[in-house]
C-alpha cells in the first residue's frame, strides 16, 4: 500500500492486477490496461481516486486507503502490509510464506 496522496502509476496498477490473475486468461496485457485505465476514470469521477500532477498516474484519497488497508488486514494469511517498513527492516521470511501479497512501504536498509 502506498503512502497516502502518493502518486501511483496507472501502469502499476496494471502490472499488480495482472501478476495476481485478476484479468481472464483470454485477456491481452493491452486490453487489461485499458480495463484498468477504465476502472481509474470511473473511479476518480466518483472521487473514490484523486486526479495526479504526473501523467498516467493516480492517488488515493487517505480514507480510501485507509478502508483498502482494512479489508486487505481482514484476511491474516492473505496480505502482510508494513507501511513503515524502514523502522522494522525486512520481515522474517520463514512466518511469511502463507501471504499471496506482501506491501513493504518505506526506505528498506538492507
Amino acid at each position: 500500500m502506498k503512502p497516502e496522496y502518493y502518486d501511483i502509476p496507472i501502469e502499476y496498477l496494471v502490472q499488480y492486477g495482472w501478476g495476481r490473475g485478476y484479468f481472464s486468461s483470454n485477456v491481452t496485457f493491452e486490453e487489461a490496461r485499458n480495463r484498468v485505465h477504465s476502472l481509474v476514470d470511473k473511479l476518480q469521477r466518483r472521487f473514490l481516486l484523486l486526479d495526479s500532477s504526473m501523467r498516467e498516474a493516480t492517488k488515493m484519497h487517505d480514507v480510501v486507503r485507509d478502508v483498502a488497508i482494512s479489508i486487505a488486514s481482514r484476511d491474516p494469511h492473505g496480505f502482510l502490509i508494513r507501511s513503515h517498513a524502514k523502522n522494522n527492516g525486512w520481515p522474517n521470511l520463514a512466518t511469511c510464506d502463507h501471504y499471496t501479497t506482501i506491501s513493504l512501504v518505506g526506505n528498506l536498509e538492507i
